[in-house]
């Protein structure tokens, strides 16, 4: 369910990008202006998920979205969201298999520093045609994953906008 009033975009808009605060999960967060911004309660996207918030633009069929997965945790290190992430990815590879589809292949995955603080980077194709980029963040009371997905032929296209989202990822007070 979308619930507009925790989601409102601030009146910072440079270069067509805009600024949206989640008061809800305690972030804020850059992109485009012209994508869309939704946040998600109880359940997530789908009805039981961590999917919290995604980014959309609809006019672009080669773009999916990015989404921000978050599961409340315990002083959570980065490789405890890594291996949240890996948890989830493998048993998504699992019931694509049994659809007859491609399931989980991992391409890359290393660490870096965003905004001062380490973070695990993880490239991988998950059914075929769809690549991923996730980016694991721990946080004091959260884990945060940040997913680009787009297609193969697309997916460089976004990969800039997203490490600018990815970097503007702040925390709120």
């Amino acid at each position: 369910m979308y619930l507009s009033s925790n989601i409102r975009p601030l009146a910072i808009i440079t270069n067509a990008w805009t600024q949206t605060e989640s008061s809800r999960y305690g972030f804020s967060i850059e992109h485009p202006a012209k994508w869309v911004a939704r946040e998600y309660g109880e359940g997530g996207y789908r009805s039981q998920d961590d999917v919290k918030f995604t980014l959309s633009s609809g006019a672009d069929p080669g773009f999916n979205s990015i989404w921000i997965q978050r599961r409340v945790a315990t002083d959570p290190t980065v490789e405890d969201v890594a291996n949240w992430g890996e948890e989830y990815l493998l048993d998504r590879g699992q019931k694509l298999i049994k659809q007859g589809e491609s399931g989980f292949e991992e391409l890359e995955i290393g660490e870096e520093i965003v905004n001062g603080e380490r973070v695990i980077m993880r490239k991988y194709t998950i059914g075929g045609d769809i690549t991923n980029l996730d980016v694991y963040i721990a946080r004091k009371n959260d884990m945060i994953i940040i997913t680009l997905q787009a297609t193969q032929g697309q997916f460089d296209k976004y990969v800039e906008d997203f490490m600018r989202i990815v970097n503007s990822f702040t925390p709120m007070q």
